[in-house]
C-alpha cells in the first residue's frame, strides 16, 4: 500500500475505523520536542479559519494515490447524501455560512479538476485552520488492530471483551477490571491480553481472530462515560519514557518489561470502550467505509463531517523527527471523543503492521486547510 519514497522508511501506514473512540493514545497533549514539526515563526492567526493565499497543491502523484483519493471523494459524496443536516454553519473567519449542500457541491468540482488536470485552486477556496494559534496542528493516527480471541473463557483466554451494559452510570476501568460487570452475560468473546484489549479500545475497533482462523469485526459499541486520560502522557510525566521516544511501540515495550505495573498504568485511563460484533467494513462516524491515508477524524464542530481538507502530513526521518511535509487531500469522515478544538487531526491508517507503525509514531505537526467551493466559479 505504501512506498518508501512517498511516506518514508519510518512513516509507513494503513488505517481503520473509530466511531467516537479515544484515539491518539500516546500522542495527544504531549509537550513539544525538537523535530516535532511545529513552526513558531508562522504569523499569529486571530480566527479559527483564515483565507489562504491560494489553495495548496495536493494533486496525487501516481495512479495508486489517484485511486485512493477518488475512492475517498466518492464515499464522501455518499456521506453527504445521507446527512440530514440542513442548517448552515457559521465557521469563524470563513465569511460565509456553510451547508451540507456547499460541501457536496465541492466533490464533483474536485473530481473534474483531477480529470482535467486543472489546478485545485480554480475550483476551491482554502481556509487555513488556526491550530495552536500559528497554524500548527498536531497529527496523530489510528489503525485497525487484530485481537486474539476465544468464544469461551479458558486458562489462556481470561480477559472478557464486553458489550455495553444498560444504564447511564457505568463503572470505571478500574472497577470493570475488578469484576464489576462479571456474571451479567455481557461477554462477546475472551482474549489473552489486557494490554492488547486496551489498545483495541483506544483505536475504537478491530478484528477478533479465533484459533480456527475465523475472525469477526469488533466495532465501537459505546463507552462508560468516564473521561479519557492518556497513559502515554502519564508515563512521560513519571519519567518512564522520554517525550521524544513516546509511541505505541515504546509504551508496549514498557508494559511488557513491567508486568507488575501493567494494571496500575492502564487504569490511569478510567474511560472504557465496549464493542459490538459483526459487519464487514470499517465504518467511521459519518456512516461510510474509511479509506486508509485519506480519511481523518476531527472535531466536527470545527471541521464538519463531509468536509474536504488539505494537510501538510509530516514525513519522518529515521530518528523520528520531521524530515519534510507531504501536501495531501483528505476527507473528514470520523470523530473521536479525545479530539477537541482546532489543534488536532487523527489520520486513519488502515490495518496491518505498516498501519500500526505509522499510527504508533505519529505525534507531529503540520498545517490544515479547509476546502470550500470557489466563490464566483
Amino acid at each position: 500500500m505504501f512506498t518508501h519514497s512517498r511516506l518514508s522508511v519510518v512513516i509507513m501506514a494503513g488505517v481503520l475505523l473509530v466511531l467516537g473512540a479515544d484515539v491518539g493514545l500516546a500522542q495527544q497533549d504531549l509537550p513539544s520536542f525538537a523535530g516535532d514539526g511545529r513552526n513558531s515563526a508562522y504569523p499569529t492567526l486571530s480566527t479559527v479559519f483564515t483565507p489562504g493565499e491560494g489553495t495548496p497543491d495536493a494533486r496525487p502523484g501516481d495512479a495508486q494515490e489517484q485511486r485512493g483519493l477518488r475512492n475517498a471523494l466518492e464515499t464522501q459524496r455518499s456521506l453527504l447524501a445521507k446527512a440530514n443536516q440542513t442548517q448552515a454553519l457559521d465557521l469563524p473567519g470563513v465569511g460565509r455560512r456553510v451547508s451540507n449542500g456547499d460541501l457536496a457541491a465541492l466533490i464533483p468540482r474536485l473530481v473534474q479538476a483531477l480529470d482535467s488536470g486543472r489546478p485545485i485552486a480554480e475550483v476551491a477556496d482554502a481556509y487555513l485552520l488556526q491550530g495552536d494559534g500559528q497554524g500548527n496542528v498536531r497529527f496523530t493516527s489510528y489503525f485497525t488492530p487484530t485481537l486474539a480471541v476465544s468464544p469461551v473463557a479458558t486458562d489462556r483466554y481470561r480477559v472478557p471483551v464486553y458489550r455495553k451494559p444498560a444504564g447511564d452510570t457505568l463503572p470505571s476501568r478500574k472497577e470493570i477490571d475488578a469484576g464489576a460487570l462479571a456474571g451479567q452475560g455481557l461477554e462477546l468473546a475472551w482474549t489473552d491480553s489486557a494490554v492488547d484489549l486496551f489498545f483495541l479500545q483506544v483505536q475504537g475497533s478491530g478484528y477478533g481472530q479465533y484459533e480456527d482462523g475465523q475472525r469477526t469485526l469488533l466495532s465501537y459499541g459505546g463507552k462508560n462515560g468516564h473521561p479519557y486520560a492518556s497513559i502515554g502522557k502519564y508515563l512521560v510525566a513519571q519519567g518512564e519514557i522520554p517525550v521524544e521516544r513516546i509511541s505505541m511501540a515504546s509504551i508496549r515495550q514498557w508494559l511488557a518489561a513491567h508486568p507488575d505495573r501493567q494494571r496500575e498504568v492502564l487504569e490511569v485511563n478510567p474511560s472504557y470502550n465496549f464493542f459490538v460484533a459483526g459487519g464487514a467494513a470499517v465504518i467511521g462516524s459519518g456512516g461510510v467505509p474509511l479509506t486508509p491515508m485519506r480519511s481523518v477524524a476531527a472535531d466536527s464542530a470545527i471541521l464538519p463531517l463531509g468536509s474536504v481538507i488539505v494537510i501538510e502530513m509530516p514525513i519522518l526521518a529515521r530518528d523520528g523527527t520531521v524530515d519534510h511535509h507531504q501536501t495531501r487531500m483528505m476527507v473528514v469522515q470520523d470523530r473521536g471523543g479525545a479530539i477537541k478544538g482546532t489543534n488536532r487531526i487523527d489520520i486513519y491508517a488502515g490495518g496491518g503492521r505498516e498501519a500500526e507503525v505509522f499510527a504508533g509514531q505519529m505525534k507531529h505537526f503540520g498545517r490544515v486547510w479547509l476546502l470550500l467551493p470557489k466563490q464566483g466559479a
